[in-house]
């Protein structure tokens, strides 16, 4: 006998929804009568996935042994929220684990645990894809069918994976991918290549992604530091499409530390992108209990497709602590909203606890920042300040977000607001010169630390680091040089040691001389990415010293005051004519 798990379908454009068929008359084929509409993604016998492509109306035909049956397919437009409308703000996880990676219990299980403790609006099961097979990709989509209503939306995706290694300037690997996940799109990926990635995951028109843990450092046999797929030299417009949010919160994981550097530099090279806070949990307490980091969405409704028009449009924000509960408006417009040309931005901010507030969860402290993750405003907030203001005043400035700080230095970041102006263009080509670093080189003087000959080996583990944040080291470079460029390269970060993350620099300058008596300052920089040699580049100049001042580092920019002693390391420099 043919049976259809279902016998209609009526449902948005862009949704993608399981389609089971039963038969015991042999092989089963099922075809659509307009793939235009709605297209069918085989995952093994009588296991598809029903895309619905764009509106209008078809028919699957399934035959098996003979037998024919149908069902009727009816699309219409996606809801949507009204970008100057009245917001309201739901709540819950984008990235967990099951039984079908390296988690505990089904889809089947964790939606209904998550759904009935009542507290989540959404909730996503993301299982890697190295270890997930098609059928088990497939019930996941069962599963968040069966699991999602009027009061609570379930998401099916995966954790794809894409590693994009290369060589860098000291001969190690960068991997220039890394993890992301990908939503509501109709396959996986566990790829070496963007391309195969992307046609692995398939065209659903309101799949997204959002990429995970930009900056963990990766599990393989040689582990680096991924750099979060790398917009500065892989940007395309396939990416710029897919790619809606990044993930700066991660369980308690330690890259949560640097994660916002790769958020900002997404929205340097243009891409609209939201902060996202995920449990990355495996069980066995998905859910409210699970961590305290949290995705917030602004939407009208909680229903999938206002949900995915939300994470599209890069509608949420992402808190440390869960408990704050966020809104503000820029010259009127509500977040994620391009502004029309003006060089004045008035912030109206209302910020309050969630739910019954202890002193820790509360904001003391805001900033607005702009482009390069530069801080452009900031004020103190007082006890029970749930409302403030901010204006900014800027001729260039592409995008604003706002930074909160709760007492004990845990972060709420928001979603950007655009003003319309230009960005960096991206993809830039990759620096390909050879370093003049030789047996010369030698570290003239360095404010105090430990190893300063390390600072131009190429042993990054074996680093040196300055006494303070804001050290500096000088190097003789054994004779008078062109010199157009400098690259830095972070310490090695150890798992578990949140200091060796709190010791990147962040910020710095670079100064030259033929005399070692008087200094020109030739470069000031902003790192964004992690994971790979930062490259300052400058107008040649002809010199024999060269001089590094650290301006900041992760450490000192933090509000946790058990980071700011933590003095600045170097875990290479290389120099280029």
């Amino acid at each position: 006998m043919l049976k259809l798990a279902k016998t209609a379908v009526a449902s948005f454009a862009g949704d993608v929804v399981s389609f089971g068929v039963e038969s015991d008359k042999g092989s089963i084929t099922a075809v659509s009568e307009n793939p235009g509409i709605a297209y069918l993604k085989r995952l093994g016998e009588g296991k598809y996935l029903l895309v619905l492509k764009s509106v209008g109306s078809t028919r699957i035909t399934v035959t098996a042994g003979g037998e024919t049956a149908a069902a009727e397919v009816s699309v219409r437009e996606a809801k949507r929220s009204d970008p100057d409308g009245k917001w309201r703000i739901f709540v819950g996880d984008t990235h967990a684990h099951t039984s079908y990676s390296d988690g505990l219990a089904t889809p089947y299980e964790v939606f209904p645990k998550v759904k009935d403790e009542e507290f989540f609006d959404f909730f996503t099961v993301t299982d890697h894809t190295e270890l997930l097979d098609d059928g088990e990709f497939y019930n996941t989509f069962v599963a968040a069918d069966a699991y999602t209503d009027e009061g609570f939306t379930s998401f099916a995706g995966s954790e794809s994976q894409v590693d994009l290694y290369h060589k860098n300037s000291i001969g190690r690997d960068e991997n220039g991918g890394g993890e992301i996940v990908v939503i509501n799109k109709e396959g996986y990926s566990y790829s070496d290549s963007l391309d195969t990635f992307f046609s692995d995951i398939g065209e659903s028109p309101m799949g997204l992604a959002i990429v995970a843990h930009p900056h963990i450092i990766g599990f393989t046999d040689t582990p680096v530091l991924w750099k979060g797929f790398d917009p500065v030299h892989q940007t395309d417009e396939r990416m710029k499409a897919l790619i809606r949010g990044v993930e700066i919160f991660n369980e308690k994981n330690d890259s949560n530390m640097i994660n916002e550097h790769a958020f900002f530099t997404f929205l340097d090279c243009g891409y609209k992108v939201s902060p996202y806070g995920a449990s990355d949990h495996h069980g066995p307490r998905w859910g409210k209990v699970a961590m305290p980091v949290r995705t917030f969405i602004y939407s009208e409704g909680r229903s999938k497709e206002l949900m995915l028009d939300a994470m599209q449009n890069a509608r949420t924000y992402a808190c440390e602590n869960g408990n704050v509960k966020l809104f503000y408006t820029c010259n009127g417009k509500n977040p994620a909203t391009t502004l029309p040309l003006t060089d004045t931005y008035e912030f109206l901010v209302h910020q309050e606890p969630f739910y019954v507030v202890n002193e820790a969860d509360e904001t003391v402290y805001a900033e607005v920042v702009s482009d390069y993750g530069e801080v452009v405003a900031a004020r103190e907030v007082g006890k029970h300040m749930y409302d403030f203001d901010f204006t900014v005043h800027s001729a260039t400035a592409r995008y604003f977000y706002l930074r909160l700080y709760s007492r004990i230095g845990e972060k709420t970041v928001s979603a950007p607001i655009y003003t319309g102006r230009e960005y960096d263009p991206c993809p830039r080509p990759r620096f390909e010169k050879t370093a003049i670093n030789d047996a010369d080189f030698k570290v003239k003087a360095f404010s105090g630390g430990t190893n300063g000959f390390a600072a131009i080996h190429t042993n990054t583990a074996d680093y040196c680091q300055l006494r303070d944040a804001n050290g500096e080291i000088l190097i003789d470079m054994g004779r008078v040089r062109r010199l157009s460029a400098v690259g830095y390269f972070t310490n090695e970060p150890i798992r578990n040691d949140l200091e060796s993350y709190a010791a990147f620099i962040s910020r710095l300058e670079y100064y030259v001389s033929t005399d070692a008596i008087r200094f020109e300052r030739v470069a000031r920089d902003r790192i964004g990415l992690y994971g790979c040699e930062h490259i300052t580049e400058f107008a040649p100049v002809e010199a024999r010293y060269v001089k590094l001042r650290s301006l900041a580092t992760v450490g000192s920019e933090m509000r946790k005051e058990r980071f700011h002693k933590v003095g600045a390391a170097i875990g290479a420099l290389r120099f280029y004519e």
